[in-house]
C-alpha cells in the first residue's frame, strides 16, 4: 500500500475515533485508535525503508556550524521545486503529502504567498482569522451588539440579576477550494527561484479573490437596506449599524460604488472623498476608510451597487485549516494534449456571519450624483 493512502487511511480512522468520543462510545473509540496506531506503524516503517535507501548521502564539509537550518530550508525549496516539474515525491517530501494526494506546501513558501496576498485587496484582513485543526467543529460566541449595562444598585441595596451573555454556536465545516495552474515546459525549466515564485503569484492572486468571494456571500445573505442619497449612507451608519461598532466599521463597496463615492461634492465644489491623514494611499468619506472589490466580483445590479458598512472583524470569521497543497502532472487532465506540466492547488476554509448587528448590507443608487 502506499505512503498517502496509509497517510488517508490513518487520517480517517482518527477523525472516526474522535467522533465516538464526543457521542461517549468508547468501545468503538478504542478500536478505531488502534488501528491508526497500525496505520502509523506502517507509514514509519515505509519511511525508514526510504531513509535507509538514501543513506549513501554525500556530507557536505563546506557547511558552517549553525547554518544546518538554513540548508535545510534551501533543500526543501530545492525539493519543492523539482516536485513541480516532475511530480516526484523525494525522500524528504515524504512526510509531508495530504489526505488528498498532494503536497503541502512549505512554511517559506505560504510565507511568500501570504507576502504576495498583502499587494491585492483583501478582505481577510477585514475579518476575523481563526486557524483550525479539525475539519469540523464549532464556537460559541457572545454577539457585542446584544450586551446589556450593569444596574444601578442604592446603597445596601440587593444586587439583583443581570441577564447572562448571550451566546450564538457557530458551526464550520471546511471545505477544499482547489485550481489548476498550467505551466508551460519552458517556465518549468527556469531556475527554482524564478518557479516558485510565479507560482506563489499565482497562489496569492487566486486565494485573494476566493477568500473575498466566500465572505462577501455571507454577507450577502443579509437583508439589503436601500441607499438613495447620502443621509441614507449616514443613516446606516448612525441608526441602522449597532454604535458599538461605529468607530471601528469600514466601507466595503464595487468600482461603481467607488466611483460614485469619490464624485460626491459639496456645494463649494470640493470632493468629500478625502485621503487618510495617517496613510494617504487610502480614501475615506465620512470618517470611514473605502475598500474597493472589482465589479467582476462585487458586480451591481444595473446602477445598484452594493455598500457594506461595518466592523468586519466582529461581523464575520474565517476558519482557516492553514493547509495548502499542490500536485503536479504532465500526463493527466490536458496537461499531456498541450505539453505542459499542470500544478493543482488547493487551500481548505469556510466563512460564517458570526454577528449580524455588526454590518449593515446596503444598496446603493448610483445614477444621480448629488451635492451635498
Amino acid at each position: 500500500m502506499k505512503l498517502k493512502d496509509l497517510q488517508a487511511l490513518r487520517a480517517k480512522a482518527l477523525d472516526e475515533a474522535t467522533e465516538a468520543v464526543d457521542s461517549g462510545d468508547m468501545e468503538t473509540y478504542k478500536a478505531k485508535y488502534e488501528e491508526a496506531e497500525s496505520y502509523l506503524a506502517q507509514i514509519n516503517a515505509l519511511n525508514d525503508l526510504e531513509q535507509a535507501k538514501n543513506i549513501n548521502t554525500v556530507v557536505d564539509f563546506n557547511v558552517m556550524p549553525g547554518s544546518e537550518s538554513k540548508k535545510e530550508v534551501q533543500n526543501e525549496l530545492k525539493a519543492f521545486a523539482n516536485y513541480m516539474r516532475s511530480g516526484e515525491v523525494s525522500a524528504a517530501m515524504v512526510e509531508k503529502t495530504d489526505e488528498d494526494g498532494g503536497y503541502i506546501v512549505p512554511e517559506d513558501i505560504s510565507m511568500k504567498i501570504n507576502e504576495y496576498k498583502r499587494n491585492f485587496e483583501s478582505l481577510e484582513n477585514l475579518v476575523n482569522v481563526e486557524p483550525v485543526r479539525r475539519p469540523k467543529g464549532s464556537r460559541l460566541y457572545e454577539k457585542l451588539g446584544d450586551m446589556t449595562p450593569f444596574v444601578a444598585v442604592e446603597e445596601m441595596g440587593e444586587i439583583p440579576e443581570i441577564d447572562g451573555p448571550k451566546f450564538e454556536r457557530i458551526v464550520y465545516d471546511i471545505k477544499n477550494y482547489a485550481g489548476i495552474l498550467p505551466m508551460s515546459n519552458d517556465l518549468i525549466q527556469d531556475s527554482d527561484e524564478n518557479v516558485i515564485d510565479y507560482a506563489a503569484r499565482w497562489g496569492a492572486r487566486k486565494s485573494v479573490v476566493t477568500r473575498n468571494s466566500l465572505i462577501l456571500n455571507v454577507i450577502k445573505t443579509l437583508s439589503a437596506v436601500t441607499l438613495k442619497t447620502t443621509d441614507d449612507i449616514k443613516k446606516a451608519m448612525n441608526v441602522t449599524l449597532d454604535p458599538l461598532f461605529l468607530t471601528t466599521s469600514v466601507i466595503v463597496t464595487n468600482q461603481d460604488g467607488f466611483n460614485y463615492l469619490d464624485t460626491l461634492k459639496d456645494k463649494d465644489g470640493k470632493y468629500l472623498m478625502q485621503p487618510l491623514v495617517t496613510d494617504p494611499s487610502k480614501q475615506q468619506i465620512f470618517g470611514k476608510e473605502v475598500k474597493v472589490i472589482g465589479n467582476k466580483f462585487l458586480p451591481s445590479e444595473g446602477t445598484v451597487a452594493p455598500l457594506i458598512i461595518g466592523d468586519l472583524k466582529e461581523a464575520v470569521t474565517l476558519f482557516d485549516r492553514q493547509q495548502q497543497s499542490i500536485l503536479t502532472t504532465n500526463v493527466g487532465g490536458k496537461a499531456f494534449t498541450r505539453n505542459s506540466t499542470d500544478m493543482r492547488f488547493i487551500e481548505r476554509e469556510d466563512v460564517k456571519l458570526v454577528d449580524k448587528a455588526a454590518v449593515v448590507y446596503g444598496k446603493l443608487d448610483t445614477a444621480v450624483i448629488e451635492t451635498v
